[in-house]
């Protein structure tokens, strides 16, 4: 009789000596390993199909580079049919040779050194993108290292993400900052082309275009304050955009939108600063500026400049008549600066026809009839007048000496133009106290 070895096998075959039984017994242990690697073939292809459609790519590697197993999504990246296509070949067969070194000098310390190198970010080699890298040693049963696994993880859209929350806060901050619109317009454009190298992106303001965006491109609309438009950005569009490329862009037209609102702001808070915010002439600070220029430019004319004060007659009867918003109507025609509800100042330089006569042709100019809510209406002005090279070298003796020229007017009757002379310097007290309690009962 056979003796057969101490394994489950041979003790089977030992408790038995009957042909028939033995026969049996083998056919059970045919059908257990049967049972037992239909188990194992089945359990392998769930594995291999959990893996399969993972999206990230795994792979082994014996020591020598040369692949032992890759799942689909590296297969099919790297331009091949099937794993079997794969197996045996190396980075260098597949990638430029700078690459596969680089590859190779990772993966020789991973498996010389015995420690994992995890979340490596790279470029990808293959398309554009990004992937995180993590490479571990790959070991035998008894621990020694065999070669090397890795996985690597598609962070593309991460990365895109990163760049557009990093261009969204650099515009932030410039608006912040108070950087000039031009300036940000080109920064935006700089930003727009370094994220979206392939298309056109343009800003489009004060345009009447819709914002029914066309098939090729997006359009968002830059928002005004007052819930206007200040116009439109219009991006180049693709098949590929997904939800958070177009929020940013949207966030980049309202970013745009604030910006131009403070810009404005800041245009009209200066514009303020030297003009009259009613009618849009240089204010008095502005005109003193003007005026002590053209004194020091025209010192040497034979003439100089006149300084006249206008001031429009019975202008409050216009305000009470038909509301401010009619006696405001009146007050630009033709003057300089505005330095009270009813008061103004001209300036004139020298030309051929003399000061004189050209406030005259003013003051007819004030006194055309206007029509006004359906009213006609005259308006007479008193005009005074100073001329530097007489009456005052500095822009306080011309302003003092042309006020009392226009009180002399008023005196007369209104409505007339007077030059400042030495004789009306001896009234000057009594001149004055009359204007100050004159202009206290002015109210317009």
């Amino acid at each position: 009789m056979m003796k057969y070895a101490e394994d489950g096998i041979g003790q089977q075959y030992e408790n038995t000596r009957d042909p028939i039984q033995t026969c049996k017994t083998l056919q059970e242990i045919v059908q257990r390993l049967q049972s037992e690697q239909s188990s194992l073939v089945e359990r392998y292809e769930w594995l291999e199909a959990m893996i399969n459609h993972v999206p990230d790519f795994i792979y082994a590697k014996d020591r020598e580079g040369r692949f032992l197993f890759a799942n689909r999504a590296i297969v099919s990246n790297n331009g091949f049919r099937t794993v079997d296509d794969l197996i045996g070949l190396t980075d260098f067969d597949i990638h430029p040779s700078e690459a596969a070194r680089d590859i190779a000098e990772v993966e020789r310390r991973v498996m010389e050194e015995g420690r994992p190198d995890l979340g490596i970010e790279e470029e990808r080699l293959t398309g554009e993108g990004w992937l995180m890298m993590s490479r571990v040693p790959l070991r035998d049963r008894s621990g020694k290292v065999i070669g090397i696994v890795g996985a690597s993880r598609d962070i593309s859209a991460r990365k895109r993400d990163e760049r557009l929350m990093k261009a969204q806060a650099t515009l932030l901050q410039s608006v912040a900052r108070g950087v000039e619109l031009p300036d940000l317009l080109a920064q935006l454009k700089s930003l727009l082309q370094a994220l979206l190298p392939t298309r056109r992106a343009n800003v489009w303001l004060d345009t009447g275009l819709s914002t029914i965006a066309r098939e090729s491109e997006h359009e968002f609309a830059i928002p005004a304050r007052d819930g206007t438009l200040h116009g439109l950005l219009v991006v180049g569009a693709d098949a590929t955009d997904d939800p958070a490329l177009l929020e940013f862009l949207a966030g980049v037209a309202q970013t745009v939108g604030i910006a131009i609102d403070r810009h404005r702001d800041a245009e009209r808070i200066a514009f303020l600063a030297e003009h009259d915010a009613l009618t849009g002439l240089p204010n008095r600070a502005s005109l003193d500026r003007r005026l002590q220029a053209l004194l020091a430019a025209t010192s040497h004319l034979p003439r100089g400049v006149a300084v006249a004060f206008v001031d429009l007659d019975h202008f409050k009867l216009v305000n009470d008549s038909l509301g401010h918003a009619a006696g405001d109507e009146l007050g630009p025609a033709g003057l300089v600066s505005r330095v009270g509800g009813d008061e103004f100042i001209v300036v004139l330089t020298p030309t051929p026809i003399e000061f004189d006569q050209r406030l005259n042709d003013i003051r007819e100019a004030i006194a055309m009839p206007l029509h006004l809510c359906g009213m006609e209406l005259r308006v007479t002005s008193s005009i005074g007048f100073a001329c530097s090279i007489e009456h005052g070298l500095t822009a306080a003796e011309l302003f003092a000496n042309a006020d009392m020229a226009l009180y002399r007017v008023k005196a007369n009757g209104r409505n007339g133009v007077h030059l400042f002379s030495p004789a009306l310097a001896e009234e000057g007290p009594q001149a004055c106290a009359h204007r100050r309690a004159s202009s206290r009962n002015r109210t317009g």
